[in-house]
């Protein structure tokens, strides 16, 4: 059994909500969905550099052959390269912005978790966030964004409370399981 299946055996069996958590559950649930990551830019930093890279072709073509473009042929290229190593620059450092929104709602999220003083209403959105939250899809990739293991010794009492949101979230949202998907490891 691996240390995430101890861990959770160890937390004891999801609570029971009410009819009235899972009012609560559904009510944040339909406003995360209205509220939408920054959209990934990483697709358009690509088609610039591809364009701009298609600039400096068709310009460096056509500077020998049509008067005037050898003049504008430098201004050009020089733009064209700033592009291209601007796309590179963006792609590396500045293309995060549904994960970092992700991060700071997770953040947000354990930090009511964590705290005992916490209503449950507030606790019961806060699951919310960090269940839903857990996977960001941007382009053709989706990003984990923790590991559960982790989560689990942070989450301590409310553990139960968070199985028992994924487990609606799961049926109703078809969310991807976090805490109740437990990994089949091979025998030694």
């Amino acid at each position: 059994m691996s240390d995430l299946a101890e861990a959770i055996a160890l937390a004891g069996p999801p609570e029971c909500l009410s009819e009235e958590d899972r009012s609560q559950v559904r009510e944040a649930t339909d406003d995360l969905r209205d509220t939408h990551l920054p959209t990934p830019t990483g697709q358009a930093v690509c088609l610039v550099a591809i364009l701009s890279v298609v600039a400096v072709a068709i310009t460096s073509a056509l500077a020998n052959d049509v008067p005037g473009v050898a003049f504008i042929a430098p201004f050009v290229i020089l733009g064209a390269l700033l592009a291209v190593i601007g796309s590179i620059l963006w792609g590396m450092f500045g293309g995060n912005g549904g994960r970092n929104a992700a991060s700071a709602a997770i953040q947000s999220a354990l930090n009511y978790l964590e705290d005992e003083e916490s209503d449950r209403g507030v606790c019961l959105r806060a699951a919310t966030v960090l269940l839903m939250s857990a996977t960001v899809e941007q382009g053709p990739a989706t990003y984990a964004m923790y590991e559960p293991r982790e989560l689990v010794v942070r989450l301590g009492a409310r553990l139960p409370l968070v199985i028992a949101v994924e487990e609606i979230l799961m049926v109703k949202n078809g969310i991807w399981p976090v805490f109740t998907f437990v990994p089949v490891e091979p025998d030694d």
